[in-house]
């Protein structure tokens, strides 16, 4: 993370001035939170964002090369860091499931994510008051469960007569969420780099559905690898 850098790049240059120092910026943090900022309408947060984003792209000029996974993000840096900034594409590679089970075996909608990741909190609350309500007039009984750990304990409450929900919350093992259901989804409003739980979906062969941040970086193609949906309607569809 870019923090950490800004407090040991002093360092390492004086006491290793011959190394060649690699910046793994595994996603643009003020890309992500000037999204979130721009979907909740707050002037507040986008303030905080540029300062992020002056914060994040000094430390890029500081280093030799910087390591990214989206070349989405590779544009947005160059645009700023002109060429002052080296930038090389990171792979993320996965292991894809030799078996899976069928179609039969499944059941129900799974989100998965880590709550205390603001944008995960984020695409699941769209879901649940954007797209569930208009879900349960065309697939009446479809269940939707929540997977990932740190759940605001507030979401049983606010939707506890909803018996089409679940919050199954932590899981020990992510195969438990891709294995047992029919449809993944990533309805993620705000976000940046690549995004593990689809690339996980992926290589687990559930079929997928996507917001257009949530398929970011990873080439999969709307209507071929995954679905990509905006609205609750085309959610819903």
């Amino acid at each position: 993370r870019y923090w950490v850098a800004e407090h040991h790049l002093a360092a390492i240059r004086l006491h290793a001035p011959q190394a060649k120092i690699l910046f793994n910026n595994a996603d643009l943090h003020f890309l992500r939170e000037l999204r979130s900022a721009i979907a909740t309408g707050s002037h507040e947060r986008i303030g905080s964002a540029l300062q992020i984003r002056d914060a994040e792209l000094a430390v890029m000029r500081k280093v030799d090369l910087v390591l990214s996974y989206n070349e989405i993000e590779h544009a947005v840096i160059l645009s700023h860091n002109l060429d002052s900034t080296r930038i090389a594409k990171c792979p993320w590679v996965v292991s894809t499931r030799s078996e899976v089970p069928g179609f039969e075996a499944r059941s129900g909608i799974a989100f998965l994510g880590a709550y205390q990741h603001h944008p995960n909190v984020e695409a699941a609350e769209y879901f649940l008051r954007e797209v569930m309500p208009l879900l349960r007039e065309r697939l009446p009984g479809v269940e939707l469960r929540l997977y990932g750990s740190d759940m605001p304990e507030s979401w049983r409450d606010l939707f506890a007569g909803e018996e089409d929900v679940a919050f199954p919350g932590w899981v020990a093992s992510v195969d438990e969420v891709y294995d047992n259901s029919r449809v993944f989804v990533a309805p993620l409003r705000s976000g940046a780099g690549i995004k593990g739980k689809v690339i996980g979906a992926m290589a687990h062969g559930i079929p997928c559905v996507l917001s257009p941040v949530a398929a970011e970086g990873t080439g999969i193609r709307d209507g071929l690898e995954a679905l990509v949906a905006t609205t609750p309607a085309q959610w819903v569809d």
